[in-house]
């Protein structure tokens, strides 16, 4: 069974940050890819660069445009809509209509 030695681990790291492949970094001190993979991940280390973008999360209206304003079916409520077939809003929308109350 492997275990992390100061050594071992200095010696991942810097393969690690010339970008030498996990699999071989394995191969080299004796353990799994996933091992040395875990490893640089826990210690915060990263071979990309800062440079690259990031995935963010946008909203919804980021991606639709308005459509107008309506008046929820469910609730009365007005709200913003994002095309003509629109018809609650969106606390209406995540409530489950079909749930039996048998």
């Amino acid at each position: 069974m492997f275990s992390w030695t100061e050594d071992t681990f200095v010696r991942a790291k810097q393969l690690y940050k010339q970008g030498v492949k996990a699999s071989l970094i394995a191969e080299k001190i004796g353990t799994t890819r996933n091992a040395v993979l875990g490893k640089m991940y826990r210690n915060k280390l990263s071979t990309k660069s800062t440079s690259t973008r990031r995935h963010t999360r946008h909203s919804y209206a980021t991606h639709f445009k308005k459509y107008g304003e309506s008046k929820c079916l469910l609730c009365n409520k007005t709200y913003t809509t994002y095309s003509k077939f629109d018809r609650f809003c969106s606390p209406c929308k995540s409530r489950d209509f079909y749930r039996s109350t048998i």
